[in-house]
């Protein structure tokens, strides 16, 4: 009897119970096969569509592999060669002898169905993957082996995998002209006018208790209201999630509630909505490298669907076992971060800690993998230019790989009553400064960030 090959391994041929057999369709397979041998030049056609692993049945994978490598190498491809191939590798007899591979050319189609016929072949493979996917997460379920939200992950993560199609062109791929040719509010729009457009990442480094947290607070609440969080004008109003890894209950009232309160103030009750400023507070931290975590914040992020997302710090997000390379760790929350923003499209900001220094001097880089280094489009370092911490210069740890309109420094304020905890300061002739006038445009809501106006 026929066996048959299912993603990668070969299975019985046994009917499952029920009767029920994997989704296949043999004719489609040897169609294929037909094709090929008939007129060899839709091999390419066909190679892009279809690989032997979707395959149901061995045999026909075996014909098919070989005419692949046949191809490859730049042999002729017919019957009596395909059955020399056949015969090399041991396999011609089980394949049904030069007779099988003689019939196949004999009932192809036309070559113009060749790659219907693939794409029916790939169909099929898909289901199976399905179901193979969906039976071992049940099997793992009603074993109760494992974490239910491991379990979850792994099985929607095979069956996404298995909806991949050869030959299909993905997302993302356009001429240049196109791309370049895009229509202004095509482009990724700002988060926060002038500071983050959405997709962009930012990490912010400082030393501890200079108000980094703070100044993070102060973003995330003013822009989720539709103040520019550093020059208090307005702009349009963003949904934004902040992420607190560290502090305890006490510590968040005590800096966000005059943060809220200076937002009041500023904002009329009508146009204040609590629903676009969200927190997820999870003091004792997250490992982003396991999947339970990874499945929290990203069900986290489906549930407020933020424009922009405030976490930190960083190194609370992930851990590193003593004998392991922080390069690699670093590198899979990376890749988190980066599935996450890019599928649900929010800006991310973070904050982190800067290495120990020698004696005073301390260098202002993020703390721990190089890989840190290179990731985001902003990198920022806050650092005290007085004594007593009133005023900070905002400089860059890396050059900026986007055009952007952060201040270059910081001057602390009060938390009482109205006023802020920090007002930016930028050079002048540049408009997001607080004393300048924004750019007027009938279309662009006052402070901004217009296009055709420079940093």
């Amino acid at each position: 009897m026929d066996g048959t090959f299912d993603g990668g391994r070969i299975v019985s041929s046994i009917e499952p119970p029920l009767g029920r057999r994997p989704p296949h369709d043999l004719d489609a397979e040897k169609s294929v096969i037909g094709v090929c041998l008939y007129q060899p030049k839709v091999i390419a056609d066909i190679e892009r569509v279809v690989g032997p692993e979707d395959f149901y049945s061995l045999n026909n994978r075996l014909m098919y592999d070989a005419i692949l490598r046949m191809w490859r190498d730049g042999e002729t491809v017919d019957p009596i060669l395909l059955g020399a191939r056949l015969e090399k590798d041991g396999v011609l007899d089980q394949v049904g002898g030069t007779g099988e591979l003689v019939s196949l050319l004999a009932n192809a189609p036309t070559p113009s169905t060749g790659v219907r016929h693939a794409m029916r072949i790939v169909e099929c493979g898909s289901m199976r993957r399905v179901i193979a996917a969906a039976t071992t997460a049940a099997d793992k379920a009603y074993m109760q082996e494992g974490d239910v939200a491991d379990i979850i992950e792994e099985a929607v993560a095979d069956m996404s995998a298995a909806h991949v199609t050869l030959g299909a062109v993905p997302d993302g791929v356009s001429t240049m002209d196109d791309f370049l040719d895009r229509p202004v509010e095509d482009r990724p729009e700002w988060a926060v006018p002038g500071l983050i457009r959405i997709g962009w990442r930012c990490i912010l480094v400082a030393a501890e208790g200079v108000g980094k947290t703070v100044l993070f607070r102060q973003i995330g609440l003013a822009a989720a209201q539709g103040i520019h969080p550093l020059n208090l004008k307005p702009m349009p109003p963003c949904r934004v999630l902040i992420v607190d890894l560290e502090n305890p209950d006490d510590s968040i009232v005590d800096v966000c509630q005059p943060i809220t309160e200076a937002v009041h103030a500023k904002v009329d009750d009508d146009d204040y909505d609590s629903e676009r400023a969200w927190l997820w507070h999870a003091p004792a931290g997250i490992d982003l490298r396991s999947r339970a975590d990874r499945s929290k914040l990203e069900t986290v992020i489906q549930h407020t669907k933020p424009d922009l997302v405030c976490l930190g710090p960083l190194y609370k997000a992930y851990s590193v076992a003593a004998n392991e390379n922080d390069e690699l760790a670093a590198g899979q929350v990376m890749r988190v971060f980066d599935d996450l923003r890019t599928r649900y499209r929010f800006a991310l900001m973070m904050e982190h800690h800067a290495p120990k220094g020698m004696g005073r001097t301390r260098e202002m880089m993020p703390y721990g993998s190089s890989l840190w280094l290179r990731w985001p489009e902003i990198g920022l370092s806050m650092t005290a230019e007085d004594n007593d911490g009133e005023r900070m210069s905002l400089g860059r740890w890396r050059g900026d790989r986007l055009e952007n309109a952060w201040p270059i420094g910081l001057t602390r304020g009060s938390v009482s009553g109205s006023q802020w905890p920090w007002r930016g300061t930028w050079p002048t002739g540049t408009f997001l400064n607080e004393n300048e006038p924004a750019p007027v445009r009938a279309d662009l809501p006052p402070g901004s960030i217009d296009d055709d106006v420079p940093f």
